[in-house]
């Protein structure tokens, strides 16, 4: 997986091994304890979170993370926010 680095490109190799917990003392049943797995079962959410997991340490670095630098190290481009409540918009104007 490629992810951005400061403007810089670096592969990030990833395997599926996942911190897991278990459901109950009873029973086999684990559970992703950071990302879930999609309803759908797909599995690319909990894969991606183990790459920012790989680049920026470990788990404990991704805990309240700003969802623009995740945008930035899969784009490598820069990104901004808007506010629309601090200038006085509503959402509806901001998108047309």
């Amino acid at each position: 997986m490629n992810l951005y680095t400061l403007g810089v490109k670096h592969t990030v190799i990833v395997d599926d091994f996942v911190p897991l917990q278990k459901l109950s003392a009873s029973s086999n049943t684990f559970s992703t304890i950071f990302s879930n797995v999609g309803q759908d079962s797909s599995f690319w959410g909990v894969v991606l979170e183990k790459a920012f997991a790989k680049v920026y340490g470990n788990y404990n670095h991704l805990i309240s993370g700003d969802p623009r630098e995740a945008t930035r190290a899969l784009i490598g481009a820069p990104s901004i926010q808007l506010l629309h409540n601090s200038v006085g918009m509503s959402a509806n104007l901001l998108w047309d």
